[in-house]
């Protein structure tokens, strides 16, 4: 069980809170699979903060885009985030019209200041993602507003493993430089 100071506060498509200096962390996932492996991702951020982090956290499943009124308050709270998390299906083509929408919205809006920008990929959609559409999408959105880009394709994590807790993989995973290369 967590305790008070351990407890991450879960913010649901509101407005982040103002009320203090805690990292904003926005997760934006294509289905409940990929929710999974995003949370991966924020289990290892959690591990290396320590046990009293404190976070400000929405999650946001890419369908809710389709609603300008969801579009626009996912937007604003991009535009606040100091870590994005974004878990698409599939790797390859592109993202879809309405993702591609709400990322350029928020990238363009944020103020350039420290970040991260995380990508995460099922190890099953395929081995190639550093030269995949969907990563350059990202990577470019990451480089407009000043973040950080990574992207990684981590297995699930088995919470029943054999040693209790079995710390999440990664099979693959590239860090970029803070700003997108010209072709």
């Amino acid at each position: 069980m967590l305790t008070i100071a351990e407890r991450p506060d879960f913010v649901l498509h509101n407005n982040f809170a103002n009320d203090g200096p805690r990292p904003q962390v926005l997760m934006a996932y294509e289905d409940l699979n990929m929710a999974l492996r995003a949370m991966n991702v924020l289990a290892l951020v959690a591990r290396e903060a320590g046990d009293n982090l404190d976070i400000q956290f929405s999650m946001w499943r890419f369908d809710f885009f389709n609603s300008p009124d969801m579009l626009e308050a996912a937007v604003r709270q991009g535009e606040r985030a100091d870590i994005i998390v974004v878990a698409p299906g599939n790797s390859s083509g592109g993202l879809s019209a309405p993702v591609t929408s709400w990322l350029e919205h928020w990238s363009g809006r944020r103020q350039s200041r420290p970040g991260a920008l995380v990508a995460v990929f099922d190890p099953a959609a395929g081995g190639h993602l550093a030269t995949s559409g969907v990563v350059r999408q990202l990577h470019a959105a990451a480089g407009l507003s000043g973040m950080d880009f990574f992207f990684s394709a981590l297995r699930q994590l088995n919470p029943c493993g054999a040693r209790g807790s079995e710390a999440p993989h990664a099979t693959e995973s590239t860090t970029f430089p803070l700003r997108p290369t010209p072709h």
